[in-house]
């Protein structure tokens, strides 16, 4: 068909032009490869004609997109690093609901202020929230504090760190988190020991109380000392960690290596293995967390349901800023509506008590 002609074109395109042209250059120059790709694109249209390469941007755009993706790899920096907002000191969904659209406004100006409006309005990462390049982890957090004490409801907050470990472990067992946000590729390695002070150090400094996947999946060892550290506290959650593997699970609760069961969508392999996991870890006194959000969504708000259901003290699809968040979180005041907050209202929404198991 016309259609696979057009992409297979585009594959030579990448592959015989693009390919050879940046051959040996280094993606932390992601201005220069760009303009390279550029200039290839009009001297073929210059030779062949205007309506040449129709295709050429999208291919380009897509090569660009590896480029930057390459270049956090280069910095042990993954680009999907995160910040969440706990308003566990809410009385209902309903009034986390407006304290969290309170702060991400701050949030919005407090990023406007220091990086420009730009970026406020371009660097939207795939959860909804704003993705500015941070100078390193306590950047962010400082940043996020001070959005929060803006909103005025730092009594009604705590934050999350998503740290995608897993991203930045060594083969030699040590990690790479380049603390310093220094551009040079060469951050120190730094053991699990080390890696778990800092974390200790962030729940200390920043009100951080949740920490999601600190370690790489095979590290059960600092896994089990962090939990037994700060695990009476802070939600130790587990992610790429536990996979919602009743097998993993089951070893976690042994060894007290976590905490938390983060539930994503895509991990499902049934919805009765998913109770099961639920169950166990509900019986260890985890927490439970069902999170949706990823590429590909619809506006399907089964998920917000399923939460309920399943009795997780925590639910995260992303922000408000994309329709079919909206559309599980509308679900979500629906559903508590019908409960009724009389007595009831207090049940559905586990405010402070968020680490403890719901039934």
């Amino acid at each position: 068909s016309n259609l696979w002609e057009v992409v297979r074109e585009a594959v030579e395109f990448v592959n015989t032009v693009i390919s050879p042209a940046l051959t040996g250059k280094h993606p932390l120059q992601q201005a220069v490869i760009d303009n390279i790709m550029v200039r290839k694109l009009e001297e073929i249209r210059n030779e062949r004609g205007s309506g040449a390469l129709k295709f050429g941007a999208s291919a380009i755009f897509a090569v660009s997109l590896a480029v930057s993706r390459a270049a956090g790899f280069v910095l042990y920096q993954p680009l999907y690093k995160e910040f969440t907002i706990h308003p566990v000191g809410s009385s209902s969904f309903d009034d986390a609901s407006l304290v969290t659209w309170n702060i991400f406004y701050n949030v919005k100006e407090v990023v406007r202020k220091e990086y420009g409006q730009f970026c406020v309005c371009n660097e939207v990462c795939h959860g909804g929230g704003i993705s500015p390049k941070f100078k390193d982890v306590t950047d962010g957090l400082k940043l996020l504090n001070e959005a929060i004490s803006s909103s005025r409801h730092s009594d009604k907050v705590v934050i999350g760190v998503d740290a995608a470990a897993s991203e930045f472990y060594e083969l030699d067992k040590t990690y790479r988190p380049n603390f310093s946000g220094e551009n040079n590729g060469f951050s120190q390695r730094v053991s699990g020991d080390a890696l778990k002070d800092f974390y200790k150090s962030l729940v200390r400094d920043y009100n951080v109380a949740s920490i999601e996947e600190p370690f790489d999946k095979d590290d059960c060892e600092s896994y089990s000392k962090l939990t037994t550290e700060i695990g009476e506290r802070v939600q130790i959650v587990g992610d790429e960690f536990l996979v919602t593997d009743p097998k993993r699970i089951e070893h976690a609760i042994k060894e007290k290596t976590c905490n938390t069961l983060l539930i994503k969508v895509k991990h499902l392999s049934s919805v009765t293995e998913t109770i099961k996991a639920v169950k166990m870890v509900k019986e260890a006194g985890w927490g439970v967390i069902l999170a949706s959000h990823g590429s590909g969504e619809t506006d399907d708000t089964f998920v917000g349901p399923l939460a309920v259901g399943l009795g997780a003290t925590q639910i995260n699809a992303g922000f408000y800023c994309k329709h079919e968040r909206c559309s599980i979180y509308n679900e979500l005041r629906t559903i508590e509506r019908m409960i009724g907050r009389g007595g009831h209202g207090r049940d559905f929404y586990v405010g402070g008590d968020f680490k403890t198991p719901s039934e």
